[in-house]
């Protein structure tokens, strides 16, 4: 039996066979597009606002790591989880 076989009851495994992977792919390579593209733009500007060169994208990379990690939680939560969670944020906020 292979690692990837649906018969796989985990948690990883039952999020794999139901998780949209065209969506993951494109979120994935957006991504990738993302910190690219900030690090080829942001060292002027953080020379000539006097930071270091390479502080937006670390900045960048500071909040992105948490995102993806909110996001991969909540993709494996049952969607009456997710609904109680966002209705909890939305009464905080």
């Amino acid at each position: 039996m292979s690692k990837n076989d649906r018969t796989d009851k985990s948690l990883i495994g039952k999020w794999w066979w139901n998780v949209d992977r065209w969506t993951l792919s494109a979120l994935m390579i957006l991504i990738v597009t993302g910190i690219v593209l900030v690090t080829a733009a942001s060292t002027a500007v953080a020379e000539r606002l006097g930071l270091q060169p390479f502080y937006f994208v670390i900045r960048h990379l500071v909040f992105l790591i948490p995102a993806i990690i909110v996001m991969l939680a909540l993709s494996m939560m049952s969607k009456k989880m997710i609904w109680r969670i966002a209705s909890l944020a939305l009464g905080m906020s």
